[in-house]
């Protein structure tokens, strides 16, 4: 759902409690991979910027959403993800039912260090 916050402070008071825990982990897990992204709100929604939009996070009507700009890395992570809706770069999931917390920061992890490496290059 598009927000209008200005901040996403602002928008995860907005989220109700249960979208709001989960997109906090995520957004500790982005913070904790990838401590030089730049944090900011856009299309209504977080996205970190390293080198260009890497993550965002969002809340949408049925489910919550972490979008990963490095599209390889979802796909060598889809076999984990088994049972998650994924996309491209994109997935999808209710807040009864979060991606395990392992998988999260191994995925985010693996992400930041490709968009380094790619950056380096």
């Amino acid at each position: 759902m598009i927000s209008s916050a200005r901040s996403v402070a602002e928008y995860l008071r907005e989220v109700p409690e249960a979208e709001r825990r989960v997109l906090r982990t995520l957004r500790r897990e982005i913070r904790a991979a990838a401590p030089d992204a730049r944090e900011f709100m856009k299309y209504g929604h977080p996205h970190y910027d390293l080198g260009g939009s890497l993550f965002a996070i969002a809340r949408q009507k049925h489910f919550v959403a972490l979008y990963v700009a490095e599209a390889a890395v979802v796909r060598a992570h889809r076999p984990a993800l088994e049972g998650l809706s994924v996309g491209k770069s994109c997935i999808r999931f209710r807040p009864s039912q979060p991606v395990p917390a392992a998988i999260v920061a191994d995925l985010i992890g693996a992400a930041a260090a490709a968009r380094r490496d790619r950056r380096r290059a």
